[in-house]
């Protein structure tokens, strides 16, 4: 199913979105609309396909609300798609950062833990 570029899985009660999503490396627009998902996979900042994240109706923690929505600096956009193309810009790139920071922090914490065991 890599060339797969459209997944649709709104309105289906779903909770988690799995890693393995990361697979789908063609994917283009992911709708998730309407579930019950909380948190979104890191692995969306990997998709690099990805243009368009339709994510309305979920109850999402992780990332934070603000990641998920128009910052109040953007460009107000001019139809459903492009906001959700914004939206997906958005995501991406906090997912990326974020894993970037969980990876200097476990390096981090390694380093005063080899200190610590001298």
């Amino acid at each position: 199913m890599t060339s797969l570029e459209i997944l649709d899985v709104s309105k289906n009660k779903i909770r988690v979105i799995p890693d393995e999503i990361a697979n789908l490396t063609s994917l283009k627009v992911l709708a998730i609309q309407k579930n019950k998902i909380e948190k979104l996979p890191i692995c969306l900042g990997d998709i690099s396909s990805l243009q368009v994240l339709k994510l309305d109706g979920n109850p999402i923690l992780f990332p934070p609300p603000e990641v998920c929505a128009i910052k109040d600096n953007t460009p107000s956009p001019s139809n459903e798609n492009e906001k959700d193309a914004v939206i997906a810009t958005q995501v991406k790139k906090y997912m990326r950062s974020f894993l970037t920071r969980e990876k200097l922090r476990i390096e981090s914490e390694e380093d005063e833990r080899s200190i610590c065991a001298v």
